[in-house]
């Protein structure tokens, strides 16, 4: 039903929106220029997340691995 196709984009939505604003705090991404560089990040295949983008991790409800993996980066980079 369209119902749960909005609810599950209210939630894809939210998703996103964590991790990008996580990722572009961490990585100093500030402004216009900023949410660019986010935005790249996040529609790119990344081989460290098996060649696939953070999208499509989250599109593939796959937030949990997504989040765990940015995190350990940060403790990683500290």
């Amino acid at each position: 039903s369209s119902g749960w196709r909005i609810e599950a984009m209210t939630r894809y939505e939210k998703q996103r929106r964590e991790i990008i604003a996580l990722v572009s705090q961490h990585m100093g991404w500030t402004g216009l220029s900023g949410k660019f560089k986010a935005l790249t990040w996040f529609n790119s295949n990344n081989p460290l997340l098996g060649g696939i983008s953070p999208r499509h991790m989250l599109l593939h409800n796959k937030y949990k691995r997504l989040l765990e993996w940015i995190k350990q980066q940060i403790e990683d980079d500290e």
